[in-house]
């Protein structure tokens, strides 16, 4: 608990004495918020859309056995069907690709900055550390998700749940590695693997501490945006507010593992 206590009081040191880079992952975490939000927004609209023209075809299709059996077809407007498919995939897989270049971009500048608030370094490097890091993760773990999903569609409905709550769970322990790794951006990759493991398995137990108590602070930010749906300036207010918390976190997150690492 001592290290904990200590990880906490660098992570409000470093603020206070950098207080410009401090207001600048605010800015940064806003931006990175607002582009996410317009990006799923637009494309949800699109997806929409092409669910609403899929549903379309099949509403009005020929269910008549008799009708079939006689040779007409079940859609007459099978091209237009085929073009709102394949638009479906399309929006899919830009919403997909978009959203993770905003990952790697602003979600990258906003972890390197954060480690460069405690040692400063150089921020390319830490970015191109977090680029590699999600790249070598994230796609692998995608891939084999996507897979084992694809797989499942269509087994029994209780298999199926199973399938999904394995697959949460290995998306959560990636992401567990992920954030470790980022809190160690200044360093050379092996190092930063070597940190995984006196970090993020020696040490689960105080990570693990550090990360439940950020989750409570998050949770009540974002259960105050739901709570502000009905009201712009107080909802405006509580996604600022998830900003800062977002902010605050990811720096005491890095200067408590940060802190650990020096015991070890």
């Amino acid at each position: 608990m001592d290290v904990l206590k200590r990880g906490y009081h660098n992570s409000l040191k470093v603020i206070k004495q950098h207080k410009l880079i401090f207001f600048s992952l605010i800015i940064l975490q806003i931006l990175t918020l607002a582009i996410l939000a317009s990006v799923g927004i637009k494309f949800t609209i699109l997806i929409s859309e092409n669910n609403q023209e899929i549903g379309y075809y099949l509403d009005n299709a020929n269910y008549d056995s008799e009708s079939l059996k006689s040779g007409q077809p079940f859609i007459k407007e099978t091209v237009a069907l085929q073009k709102s498919y394949q638009s479906l995939i399309k929006n899919i897989w830009w919403l997909v690709l978009i959203s993770f270049g905003i990952y790697l971009f602003f979600d990258g500048l906003n972890w390197s900055l954060t480690n460069y608030l405690f040692k400063k370094t150089n921020l390319f490097k830490n970015w191109l550390n977090f680029t590699i890091l999600s790249l070598l993760f994230i796609v692998p773990v995608s891939l084999i998700i996507y897979s084992i999903f694809k797989s499942a569609v269509g087994i029994d409905l209780g298999v199926f749940e199973l399938v999904i709550y394995g697959l949460t769970f290995l998306a959560v322990i990636t992401y567990y590695f992920l954030a470790v790794a980022y809190s160690f951006l200044e360093k050379d990759l092996q190092s930063i693997f070597k940190n995984l493991q006196l970090i993020g398995i020696r040490k689960v137990f105080p990570v693990i501490l550090v990360t439940i108590s950020n989750l409570v602070l998050i949770s009540i930010s974002l259960i105050l945006i739901y709570l502000s749906q009905d009201n712009l300036l107080a909802m405006t207010a509580s996604i600022l507010l998830l900003s800062l918390i977002l902010t605050l976190t990811r720096i005491f997150f890095v200067g408590n593992l940060k802190s650990l690492s020096q015991k070890e």
